[in-house]
C-alpha cells in the first residue's frame, strides 16, 4: 500500500499509521514477547478501530502478530467486534 495511491483523508492517514504500527510489531515480535513476559499476570488491550475492520481482516501482519502471541504461553488472545 502506497500513500500516494490513497485518498488524503484523515481516516486514511490513521489507517496507514495503524498499518505501520502493526508491521513494526510483526517485525519486532521478539521484543514484544519479551516485554509482555516481563509483565506476566497483567491484562493487555490491543484496540483496533472497528471503522477499519475490513483493513484488519485483510492484513497479514495483524494475523501474524495474533498467531505468534497465541502460540506462546505468555498471552491468551481474544478478538471482539462491538457493533452499535
Amino acid at each position: 500500500m502506497e500513500a500516494s495511491n490513497q485518498p488524503r483523508g484523515v481516516c486514511d492517514l490513521c489507517a496507514l499509521g495503524m498499518v505501520y504500527c502493526m508491521e513494526f510489531l510483526e517485525k519486532n515480535i521478539d521484543w514484544l514477547k519479551e516485554k509482555l513476559t516481563e509483565l506476566k499476570g497483567h491484562y493487555f488491550l490491543f484496540d483496533l478501530p472497528g471503522t477499519l475492520l475490513s483493513l484488519w481482516v485483510q492484513m497479514i501482519c495483524v494475523c501474524s502478530v495474533q498467531a505468534k502471541l497465541s502460540c506462546t504461553h505468555i498471552t491468551t488472545v481474544c478478538g471482539v467486534l462491538l457493533k452499535c
